[in-house]
């Protein structure tokens, strides 16, 4: 039956019948028992032309058609070709960074989502996208600078993320957000298949790890880092303060590749200089996989990335001896620099500390580095999420996982005592 044009502005399903191998002998038995006998399997050729004597004489229009494919069968594709991962997108303007004074406290996800309008106002090819989460994700700021660089996907992550992909590699620069409880987990195909095409989609993750709170652990993003560490021409990445995401938002943007960027919910202060500067000051620079000393120390080096930072810093500063501990910011879990080599040579005992859990995140990267670089160490933990965790403040999540300021402490007073 035809299908009419709908001229209401109502939305038409179509729900089909269909039998799998439907008018071919044998294969159209196997799909009316729902069997799954030619799922990814072709006839043998005696079989096939046992079929096709059954179904009997082609058409003369079906006969082209064979025709045209034999005589194509020997056609060899030039293999695709893409850019380089990481290098540098011509004729891109990234904007002038945006500067959090030491006064502002404000979370990674709004420091994202002016970011990127700002870029989108600069570049009609950047595409904000997210799945019925625009105010939260702030994708809505793009939406409402440049509302025709904006798409709603609705709650099907798994398309925008597939949607993304061919996006990227027709020119456009596509940013998408929702949590990464779902990013991660509903999408994470799709993302696989990005990655094998080697797409140039931004994935950009809020609420993740236990700093979403009191949403519960369906929405504790935990995994999601490890999920796409796996994945080979995807990078994740995680900032420290607003100022550290301003930087890396721009340069995914501005360098060709998948990426994904994972930040928590809460608001987080400023980091500055042991002298009060801003850390991630105007003259910063981000590249992928840097590292940053944000304390020197001498006995001991913290391993510490997102708001994992902040707690290293009041563990440090409660601790007896600070001038002992040394604090490096990783930025990512997949790549790292030789800064982070220099610390450890230096000190030999290393904590590492994350909102993410222990099997393949920070803490296993970390490990895999100084092993992969012939790095000595004295002494070595990993202060991870290790169970699924209840309802409630980050503070309490943090304390209830042991991965706060207080479970930081403790492992100091084990390195290097207490006096």
């Amino acid at each position: 039956e035809a299908i009419n044009t709908p001229t209401d502005g109502r939305p038409r399903a179509v729900v089909a019948k269909t039998i799998m191998g439907h008018g071919v002998p044998g294969m159209e038995e196997a799909g009316q028992d729902l069997s799954a006998a030619w799922h990814g399997k072709a006839p043998k050729p005696d079989v096939a032309d046992e079929m096709l004597a059954a179904i009997g004489e082609m058409t003369d229009a079906e006969t082209e058609m064979m025709q045209k494919f034999r005589a194509d069968r020997n056609w060899n594709p030039t293999p695709s070709t893409y850019p380089e991962t990481e290098s540098v997108i011509e004729n891109f303007d990234a904007g002038t960074p945006t500067i959090y004074d030491v006064d502002t406290v404000t979370d990674c996800r709004s420091a994202y989502g002016n970011a990127l309008a700002d870029m989108a106002s600069k570049n009609n090819n950047v595409i904000a996208g997210t799945a019925d989460l625009g105010g939260s994700v702030k994708t809505n700021l793009t939406q409402k600078a440049t509302p025709d660089q904006h798409v709603e996907y609705g709650i099907c992550e798994q398309n925008m993320v597939s949607a993304a992909g061919g996006m990227s590699l027709d020119g456009q620069i596509p940013f998408v957000s929702t949590f990464g409880a779902f990013m991660t987990s509903r999408a994470k195909d799709q993302a696989r298949v990005n990655d094998i095409n080697c797409t140039n989609v931004k994935m950009v993750s809020t609420h993740c790890g236990l700093s979403v709170g009191e949403d519960g652990p369906t929405h504790q993003a935990i995994d999601d880092s490890g999920s796409m560490l796996g994945l080979l021409n995807t990078m994740p990445l995680e900032p420290a303060d607003p100022n550290q995401c301003d930087r890396m938002i721009r340069y995914v943007a501005s360098h060709f590749g998948n990426f994904y960027v994972r930040m928590g919910r809460a608001k987080l202060a400023t980091l500055t200089t042991e002298d009060g500067a801003i850390l991630f000051g105007a003259d910063y620079e981000y590249f992928y996989g840097r590292t940053d000393t944000l304390r020197t120390g001498s006995e001991v080096t913290i391993v510490a990335n997102g708001p994992m930072v902040h707690e290293a810093l009041k563990a440090r500063a409660a601790f007896a001896h600070p001038e002992q501990v040394e604090i490096v910011i990783a930025s990512s879990i997949k790549q790292f620099d030789e800064n982070l080599a220099e610390s450890i040579m230096k000190t030999g005992n290393v904590i590492t500390i994350e909102d993410h859990n222990s099997l393949s995140g920070l803490g296993a990267a970390v490990a895999l580095f100084v092993a992969e670089n012939g790095l000595l160490m004295t002494q070595f933990a990993s202060l991870a999420v290790r169970e699924y965790q209840l309802s409630g403040t980050p503070a309490e999540l943090y304390a209830s996982a042991g991965i706060d300021a207080g479970a930081i402490g403790l492992v100091l007073e084990e390195f290097l005592g207490e006096e």
